[in-house]
């Protein structure tokens, strides 16, 4: 079964908000201001959609030795790393951003994707529920949550 991005446009779970739009200062015309860790967050989401996964982390990595404490770089990076399917490294950056705020919605929402990428479709239920738990509305929770649903069931047919 293909584990489907939940930021993927092209996936039928897109709920029409951009989690990697840069919000109104992230302009193209606005100059780049290396000492402020959300333009780097900003940098780091435009090669995202160009699918420049590394070069997005070594932007996400510059946000955080400004700000270590910014949910959003360690949630992003660890969105990277799991396109990468560097797994191990993508739960740590996720567990870390979740520590800095548990009601991160969508950071809940990419490590349970990151498990239904794994096969741990249980483990990925988990994140899941807790997100749809924080926001009963996030599509792409229930959309993934319906994707581990289905493999579990899948697993679980007598051939």
């Amino acid at each position: 079964m293909k584990n489907t991005d939940p930021y993927d446009q092209n996936a039928g779970s897109w709920t029409g908000t951009d989690p990697f739009s840069t919000g109104p200062s992230g302009h193209e015309t606005d100059p780049f201001e290396p000492d402020i860790p959300n333009q780097w967050v900003n940098k780091g989401h435009e090669l995202v959609k160009k699918g420049s996964y590394k070069d997005a982390i070594n932007c996400y990595n510059e946000a955080l030795k400004l700000n270590p404490n910014l949910p959003r770089a360690w949630c992003s990076k660890g969105y990277a790393l799991i396109k990468l399917k560097k797994y191990k490294e993508s739960h740590a950056c996720l567990d870390e951003a979740l520590r800095i705020n548990p009601r991160h919605v969508s950071c809940w929402t990419i490590k349970g994707w990151a498990f239904n990428c794994q096969n741990k479709h249980k483990d990925a239920l988990v994140y899941l529920d807790r997100a749809i738990e924080l926001d009963p509305h996030y599509v792409d929770a229930w959309y993934q949550k319906h994707l581990a649903l289905n493999d579990l069931s899948n697993c679980n047919k007598i051939v």
